[in-house]
Order: structure tokens, then sequence, then C-alpha cells
């Protein structure tokens, strides 16, 4: 055996072949070995992709006249429901099983809500008091830290939200609720959530997650129709939304 491994090493050297080349080498045809990520940095890297969700309004308007509730305000909050269609754009470091990182996303919404005050007068008559609420359009930055655990991620997430928000308010005339002033505002608030992201090959991820929206509380002052009025305005929303994303960079 001794003398078979000189004489095999005498011919390669002779050949002009390195022994380590002939080991190593792969059979003539043979497939090359996939390139693996490792698991500890399968989340290190940015990702693009597409999101759809269910997101749910909430705008409480407490309407005061000089100061003091008004007795025309609504009576309960204007509500909206509806589905939000967007963009996603983030990066991520991982560490062992800690991942930390950043997002930005867009959404359409066409959200529209309505909330009223129907008070019933002489002869047949109604008194209307109403407003609506319409948001085309959603933005957010957030941070995210998370715990892999192999090819699943659950994360919490932070930062701010910014959106546009058209308020029309209603008098009635002759019966009729006609819209007498718009006020559109863009509206900064702090949103907070939580999520599972999984990673269906080195490149494909699907996310499920939830988010709450809090935009505190703004006064509208209308001026044309009922000078007098104040609009204070409380409004949240919550998100339930599903991405799938694109991962095109390793950190």
């Amino acid at each position: 055996m001794n003398r078979l491994s000189q004489s095999l090493a005498l011919a390669l050297a002779l050949s002009g072949v390195p022994l380590s080349a002939a080991v190593a080498s792969p059979a003539p045809g043979a497939a090359a070995a996939p390139v693996v990520v490792p698991s500890d940095q399968i989340w290190s890297g940015c990702e693009v992709g597409g999101h759809v969700g269910r997101d749910a309004q909430r705008d409480e308007n407490r309407e005061l006249f000089y100061g003091k509730p008004s007795e025309y305000a609504p009576a309960g909050p204007a509500r909206a429901r509806g589905l939000t269609l967007g963009a996603l754009l983030g990066c991520a470091w991982q560490s062992g099983r800690r991942v930390l990182g950043y997002e930005l996303d867009g959404a359409y919404t066409r959200l529209s809500s309505h909330a009223e005050f129907v008070q019933p007068l002489a002869a047949g008559q109604t008194l209307h008091d109403a407003y609506d609420v319409r948001t085309p359009f959603e933005t957010s930055v957030r941070a995210r830290a998370g715990v892999a655990m192999g090819r699943s991620l659950s994360f919490a997430t932070a930062g701010l939200a910014i959106a546009k928000l058209n308020y029309t308010y209603f008098q009635n005339d002759l019966d009729a609720l006609l819209p007498y002033e718009l006020v559109a505002r863009k509206r900064l608030g702090v949103v907070v959530g939580a999520g599972l992201d999984r990673a269906v090959s080195d490149r494909w991820r699907l996310k499920a997650e939830y988010r709450f929206t809090d935009f505190g509380t703004v006064t509208n002052l209308p001026t044309i129709y009922s000078p007098g009025f104040t609009q204070p305005h409380r409004t949240s929303e919550q998100l339930l939304r599903f991405a799938l994303s694109y991962k095109f960079g390793d950190q």
C-alpha cells in the first residue's frame, strides 16, 4: 500500500495536477453542491415585498361649543373597516438568535367612516349634525427586534406612522344633510405591534403581523358654517396584515 501511494503521488507530480485538487475535484458531470446560508445568518440582509391587510379605524369626536360639550355631538364614534394594500422595505442584522432591524412601509387604505347626531323636531323635521373621515394613504417607519427559531422569527415592532385624514362636516338644510366644510390633516401617530416571520427559502419570506396605531387628538376649527364650535378628534387603528418579501442582500 505504501508503494502504491508513492507511485500515485509520483504520477500526479509528473502530470502537474496537485494532489489536493485530485482528491477534492468532483467527478465529470457531477452537480455542484448548493450554496447553503448558515442558519445563524438566515435573517441578516435586506428585503422588499408587498402586503395586504384588514384595517379597523375608530374616530371619536367630542364636539364643543365655546369650550363646553355640545348637545349636537355624535352619539358614538365613527368606525371604518377596509382592506389595505402596499409595499415594504427593511433590513435586519442577526447575532445568534437575536435579530434587530428596521422597516418602512406604505399602504393604500381608502378607509371611510361616518357618524351623526339626529334629533326629531316639530312638523316632522329632523336636525342632523354629522361628519365623515376618509383616510386614503398611510406610511410608517419602525424598529424591529426578534428572536429566531431556525426558519421562524417572532418579533415586536414600534415606531411612527403618518396618515392623511380628510374630515367633512355636515349640517341639515331643509331636512337635507349637506356638507359645509372640509378639513384635511396630516396626522403623526405611535405604532406598536408583534408578528411572526417564516423563511420559506433562503430568499423568500412570509409574514403575519398585528399593529395598533394611536394618532392622538387633534382639534379642527370649522369657520364657514358654525363659528364657536370646535371639533376634537381622537383616532386609532388596528391592523392585521400578511406580507410576502424577497431577501436581496446579506449583512
